[in-house]
């Protein structure tokens, strides 16, 4: 199915504690941030039947929460989407 890239903000530790439940699937890296800068995370994720739906769960939380969230998938980034959006993207990656 390949693999998904999320960008979160440093303090969303509910967010960052269940990308690392997800162990060998998740590749987490933790980059210095310039003072005065957002403290991000970005979390590499292999989509599975596993991991799709912890995916979807933690980004719809985020969505809801109002919390930053950026996603990248296959080359395309989605920034501020709907949780309609969402869902959609989730579908189509079940589909392949």
């Amino acid at each position: 199915m390949g693999a998904l890239q999320l960008i979160l903000l440093r303090d969303d530790i509910g967010a960052i504690g269940k990308i690392r439940e997800l162990g060998d699937d998740a590749i987490i890296a933790e980059p210095d941030h310039f003072e005065g800068g957002p403290e991000i995370i970005s979390a590499v994720v292999q989509v599975t039947t596993v991991t799709l739906p912890i995916l979807g769960l933690i980004i719809r939380e985020r969505i809801k929460a109002n919390r930053y969230v950026k996603v990248k998938v296959k080359g395309v980034e989605i920034v501020g989407a709907s949780l309609d959006d969402v869902g959609k993207l989730l579908t189509d990656l079940e589909k392949k």
